[in-house]
C-alpha cells in the first residue's frame, strides 16, 4: 500500500504543476516583476539506498518458484508410485498432496506459517 500511495502523491504533484504551467502559460511578469513565468518540471528519482520494493519483489519470484518447482516434483513423486492410469488421471494440479510429500512443500508464495499459542 505505501508503494501504490506514493506512486499517486507522485503523479498528483506531476499534474498539479502541469496544472500551474497551463495556467500560467500566457503570464508575462510573475510577481516581483522578474520576466515572464517560466515553466516548472518534475523530476522523479528513487532515493539511495532503498531499493525494498525490489528486493520484495526478488524475495516473492523465488519464493513463487520454488513452491511450484518443489510441489511439481512431488506431484510427479506421486504419480510414479501410483500403480493404475485411474489413480494417476485422478491427480491434478493444485491438488493437495498425500500427506508424506505435503509435509515437505514450502509455504505458497504470500501464505503466513500458522500461529503459535
Amino acid at each position: 500500500m505505501n508503494i501504490v500511495a506514493s506512486g499517486l502523491t507522485a503523479q498528483q504533484l506531476r499534474l498539479d504543476i502541469v496544472g500551474e504551467n497551463v495556467t500560467n502559460s500566457t503570464t508575462t511578469r510573475v510577481e516581483g516583476g522578474e520576466g515572464a513565468y517560466r515553466r516548472k518540471m518534475v523530476v522523479f528519482e528513487a532515493k539511495t539506498g532503498r531499493d525494498g520494493f525490489r528486493r520484495a519483489m526478488a524475495r516473492a519470484a523465488t519464493a513463487h518458484k520454488l513452491y511450484h518447482t518443489t510441489y511439481y516434483n512431488h506431484l510427479a513423486a506421486w504419480v510414479r508410485r501410483c500403480e493404475s492410469a485411474e489413480e494417476v488421471s485422478a491427480i491434478t494440479y493444485g491438488a493437495e498432496l498425500p500427506e508424506d510429500l505435503a509435509e515437505h512443500i514450502p509455504l505458497q508464495p504470500f501464505q503466513r506459517p500458522p500461529r503459535i499459542g
